[in-house]
């Protein structure tokens, strides 16, 4: 009986994720990309719109941000972001460049990177545009690509 479970759980754990691997094709990986840049576009249009529900329905609900100002979880960022576009403007336009993808084997974790040019509406003191460095993870839930972390950096000035 003991030899049956181990058979059994080699073949869980080794057999069944190669076969799963194995079996995905080029193709299925080209078309997971594509999802996971049409997420990020969407990201990208929704956060240059001051779509604030919009934007905040593509991230997960433990979703991690991790920013200049440290490790933020969801509540604490939709609340940092609701008063920046309320004080304001927000922005008026954001654009990404520079994608590159990668998709977990498995094809439900992604992790995308790409500059974010964005233009402020009312920069007041702030520099009119800015240069992030993003670093998106998604993870597909029921057939739609959610973001779980978010790390970006902000690109400094040419000295």
């Amino acid at each position: 009986m003991r030899k049956v479970v181990k058979l059994a759980l080699v073949f869980a754990v080794v057999v069944l994720p190669a076969v799963g691997v194995a079996g995905a094709s080029a193709q299925d990986g080209a078309a997971l990309e594509a999802e996971v840049a049409d997420a990020v576009a969407q990201l990208t249009a929704t956060y240059g719109a001051n779509d604030i529900e919009g934007y905040f329905a593509l991230y997960a609900p433990e979703l991690t941000w991790w920013g200049p100002s440290g490790r933020w979880d969801k509540a604490k960022y939709l609340a940092y972001w609701t008063e920046y576009i309320e004080s304001t403007g927000g922005l008026a336009s954001a654009e990404n460049s520079d994608m590159q993808i990668a998709v977990a084997p498995g094809g439900d974790l992604a992790v995308a990177s790409y500059i974010l040019s964005v233009s402020r509406a009312n920069p007041g003191d702030a520099a009119p545009t800015v240069t992030y460095q993003m670093s998106p993870t998604l993870m597909k839930r029921n057939g739609s690509w959610t973001i779980v972390h978010l790390h970006f950096q902000i690109v400094p000035e040419p000295e």
